[in-house]
């Protein structure tokens, strides 16, 4: 949290702050009608009046302060009948504190003191379709895009479309207990009917139908050889993790219309902290049902061997390796060379992704600038498929806490500490590699001070120079037949290029990156 946005009751002698906040057409223009407007501290009176006697649980609406200063509003207002459990959210800040992300901080505070206090399970928001900064703002809180709300508002004269963005109230992780097993081992049989059962034959069926009994789960349970952890939406299981002897995943299922969203992440990763059972080992198995086999593999699993069957139960063998220790250089070559790879029109969404993912973790007011650079930021360029982020962060920042924000093992923290090039505070981070290879989406991330970085320089004049991009392309493909394990030697190679290439975009353009 960032602790110096802070939300909290109204207070009458607010009034002249709401005021400031509010009276400007540009802030006024993006929400609903209704609002005076010059808005005088009379009204900001009469507003927070109001608010602090609405009904009790019908509306819940706060002041949003920065250094403890007023600064904006936020609030979600309940909605009725079939929709009791629903409600919609509406905020604005004052403009000099727009594109800081005080506003996705505040988005994001309500909705964990609405979710944790009230029995809301969804909020929802519908910013116009023209407000990108709002809906910028749900997407890094955490909301999801739903739709279009075709020509939905009449605001200045004008039919607008409006976006309708949605969160649920997250899943609860918690140990298993006795009286859950019956109910979680319900849902975990409506899954594999569903999505395991149709690649076994009867046998192992009636194999997997004794092992998830609840009887014997529950002593399982009793004795410490499983421990199980469930995902309860108030109270109904929707997931479930157990861990068995030695250390290998027994159970990983989620609920049907809970899939997708993260939770089989959740539970492996509150089991894979679990030091209790953890320590001492440097790998988790599991025997992969064909259904789940890519599951697994996403979380970083590799198959040690080819699909077998047993009992009737077809499996493949998998297993997650602990990065205790550093591979040395003849491993990393065979297991990450290089690749190059034809231009992917999808490689800029995927650093937006990652870009929405680093500023939620290490939050807005830490940085300075983050930008996509390398070959799969220059459109049509051929490139190694991994997507180079340099991200710029304030010099006031808590390093030590930066690093603790990027959780291992999805983040790898590598050393640059011995390279004499390297500038004060170069720290390397890599996404997506697995203990077997990469995963479809890999991130190279540096974190440095902001300053005036040669990298951007190059990549925008390949990117204005489609004919020195041709000519990188070339040497790239030429070096990859004498370098493809030697990643190494394969980036010193082409030095000599990108340092002359670099000299004329700085001649060209400045020397300054802007």
């Amino acid at each position: 949290m960032n602790m110096r946005v802070t939300l909290r009751k109204w207070k009458p002698e607010d009034a002249p702050d709401l005021t400031a906040a509010i009276n400007n057409k540009k802030v006024l223009d993006n929400l609903r009608d209704g609002i005076p407007y010059p808005y005088t501290e009379k009204d900001a009176f009469e507003f927070i009046t109001a608010m602090l006697s609405a009904e009790n649980g019908s509306q819940y609406t706060f002041a949003i302060t920065y250094d403890s200063k007023v600064i904006g509003s936020i609030g979600v207002f309940r909605k009725k009948n079939v929709h009791r459990l629903t409600a919609e959210l509406g905020y604005y800040i004052a403009e000099p504190y727009w594109g800081k992300g005080i506003m996705t901080e505040a988005v994001r505070q309500l909705c964990d003191y609405i979710f944790e206090n009230t029995d809301i399970i969804r909020g929802f928001a519908e910013p116009y379709a023209r407000n990108a900064a709002s809906c910028r703002v749900l997407e890094k809180a955490g909301f999801q895009f739903e739709g279009v709300l075709r020509k939905n508002a009449l605001k200045n004269g004008q039919s607008l479309d409006m976006k309708m963005y949605a969160i649920l109230k997250p899943p609860v992780i918690r140990l298993l207990e006795k009286e859950d097993i019956i109910p979680m081992i319900a849902m975990v049989w409506e899954v594999f009917e569903e999505f395991i059962a149709p690649d076994y034959e009867q046998d192992g069926i009636d194999e997997f139908k004794r092992f998830v009994a609840p009887e014997h789960i529950a002593d399982k349970m009793a004795s410490g050889e499983f421990k199980l952890w469930g995902a309860f939406d108030n109270e109904t299981p929707v997931g479930v993790v157990a861990l068995g002897p030695p250390l290998r995943i027994a159970l990983l299922s989620v609920a049907k219309r809970y899939q997708k969203q993260g939770i089989a992440r959740k539970l492996f990763n509150t089991a894979l902290s679990d030091k209790t059972r953890t320590d001492g080992h440097d790998k988790i198995t599991v025997n992969a049902s064909p259904y789940a086999a890519n599951i697994y593999r996403r979380l970083g699993f590799e198959p040690t061997n080819t699909e077998q069957t047993m009992n009737g139960l077809r499996f493949t063998p998998m297993e997650y390796k602990f990065h205790h220790k550093e591979p040395d250089k003849e491993q990393l070559s065979r297991i990450y060379p290089v690749i190059l790879s034809e231009y992917n029109p999808a490689w800029p969404e995927w650093y937006a992704e990652e870009k929405i993912n680093l500023e939620r973790l290490i939050g807005e007011e830490n940085i300075a600038r983050i930008n996509h650079y390398g070959s799969t930021s220059v459109p049509g360029l051929l490139a190694k498929p991994t997507i180079d982020i340099l991200l710029e962060i304030n010099t006031d920042t808590d390093i030590e806490k930066l690093k603790a924000t990027l959780p291992f093992p999805e983040y790898i923290r590598m050393s640059d500490s011995d390279k004499a090039d390297v500038p004060p505070l170069h720290l390397m981070f890599v996404k997506g590699y697995l203990s077997g290879g990469f995963a479809e989406k890999v991130y190279h991330i540096h974190v440095r001070y902001s300053d005036d970085w040669n990298e951007l320089h190059f990549r925008d004049y390949l990117i204005s120079h489609p004919e020195t991009a041709a000519e990188y392309a070339t040497l790239k493909q030429a070096l990859f037949n004498d370098y493809e394990h030697n990643r190494d030697g394969y980036t010193a190679a082409k030095g000599n290029f990108i340092q002359a290439i670099t000299s004329k975009a700085k001649k060209s353009n400045g020397e300054h990156y802007e």
